[in-house]
């Protein structure tokens, strides 16, 4: 029982340094606002987070976890011919549930967090995206084809974090058409 506790309280601190991240900036981020957010006492906080930094790292954590179990699901979907994971890409950004990717943009602050403390927090978005990439590379698509797709869903996700643009559904939409057909081009 005592490890549900520790987990959801984990989770729940870490819910509450997004907020934090989201209404104040990341350069705010600091044990005593997030304490004060998860209305926990730092020495609570600190249990399961020694550092700054750890929970930074956990933040990050969260978030490639989400999207690799999304991930995961739409590549259990696709069938194994060339462009697969390049589909999966598309399906994982665009067929999750609303409150999903709302959850994800959310996580998604543990990266404004993450560059504005320790640059090397990142270590473990770079990670996975070099495991990404060599699944990219290995898609069977003309050179550069999977890569463009990946990096076109990630200037969308960029937006969002950065508050820069919301497309439209309609924008969405043809985005999405544009892809798939990019995809299909030489993927039989």
């Amino acid at each position: 029982m005592k490890k549900t506790r520790t987990g959801n309280s984990r989770e729940l601190l870490i819910d509450a340094a997004e907020a934090v991240v989201l209404r104040d900036g990341g350069s705010t981020l600091t044990l005593d606002a997030v304490a004060a957010e998860a209305k926990v006492s730092k020495g609570g906080l600190l249990y399961h987070f020694p550092s700054k930094d750890a929970l930074i790292e956990a933040m990050i954590e969260r978030l490639i976890r989400t999207f690799t179990a999304s991930l995961e699901l739409a590549l259990q979907s696709e069938p194994p011919t060339r462009g697969r994971f390049a589909r999966a890409l598309v399906r994982a950004m665009f067929d999750r549930p609303p409150e999903l990717a709302e959850k994800e943009s959310r996580m998604s602050a543990s990266l404004l967090a993450g560059v504005a403390n320790q640059p090397r927090l990142l270590d473990p978005l770079r990670n996975a995206y070099a495991r990404w990439m060599k699944a990219v590379a290995a898609d069977g698509l003309p050179p550069g084809r999977s890569m463009a797709v990946f990096a076109a869903l990630d200037g969308i996700w960029l937006w969002s974090l950065f508050g820069i643009y919301q497309p439209t559904p309609t924008q969405l939409r043809a985005i999405r058409i544009v892809l798939e057909e990019l995809i299909a081009t030489d993927a039989s």
